[in-house]
């Protein structure tokens, strides 16, 4: 059993009424520390997550940005 992914599942089910750390534990069958572990991984993979999509919209606004420059580039250069 992938106990990273029932976690996961487990937190998204409990949503903003939460869930104890010891109703946790015997869900999935596991001690604290194991809980622990699993919820910094999931933390972290949700961080970097995070982080690669902002800088994909960066590069992206980027990208766009230098389109409309070009365009109005070559509207004055039209009109000269």
């Amino acid at each position: 059993m992938n106990l990273k992914a029932v976690l996961e599942g487990l937190l998204f089910l409990v949503g903003d009424e939460g869930i104890d750390m010891k109703d946790i534990c015997d869900i999935l069958e596991t001690d604290e520390e194991n809980v622990k572990c699993l919820i910094n991984e999931l933390q972290k993979e949700y961080f970097q997550k995070l982080e690669k999509e902002q800088a994909e919209a960066e590069a992206a606004e980027e990208a766009r940005l230098k389109a409309v420059m070009e365009a109005e580039r070559k509207k004055e250069a039209v009109k000269k």
